[in-house]
């Protein structure tokens, strides 16, 4: 994005865990620092483009790495759980019909691929900034389409007319 300098109203503050850096949050740097008692952390103020993408790209990857730890220790968790479930229904399946014991078999399937697709979905979060949310999903072309001014047209308080020559406005 090049080197934009950013003003103090667009400037922006990340705040970092102490000692490992770890990026807890990055708000507009006119927002006093959190009161979280017990946490030790720095802040920063960033005054270019490329600093806050070099923030927001290093917020990605940390993201999706504690994405993928939450999810691996959720999904250890869950085996005991799911396990237990899966024997009480084989051991169940020892007395029933053939008809229940493969319509077991198959929901028992089902679960499991169920279960596997959500796990993928936990591991890859979508991941943007507030900027990009609402860039996101749209083009350019319905940005644009979506801005005030092309739906009110210009602000009335601004004058739209032809220039009036003073001689002629007595």
């Amino acid at each position: 994005m090049g080197n934009v300098q950013l003003t103090d109203r667009e400037a922006v503050r990340v705040f970092l865990e102490y000692p490992s850096r770890r990026i807890l949050g990055i708000a507009p740097a006119s927002i006093m620092a959190p009161l979280l008692p017990g946490l030790r952390f720095t802040s920063e103020v960033l005054l270019h483009a490329w600093e806050i993408e070099a923030y927001l790209s290093k917020w990605r990857e940390q993201a999706k790495h504690e994405a993928i730890l939450r999810t691996e220790r959720q999904a250890q968790r869950d085996a005991i759980f799911r396990n237990a479930i899966a024997s009480q229904i084989r051991a169940r399946n020892q007395s029933v019909d053939s008809f229940n014991r493969d319509l077991n078999t198959r929901l028992m399937e089902k679960m499991d691929a169920d279960y596997a697709a959500k796990l993928k979905k936990q591991m890859n979060p979508q991941l943007y900034g507030v900027a990009e949310s609402s860039d996101a999903s749209k083009s350019s072309a319905e940005i644009a389409l979506d801005s005030p001014y092309f739906k009110h047209g210009p602000d009335p308080k601004v004058a739209g007319g032809d220039r009036v020559d003073p001689k002629d406005a007595q």
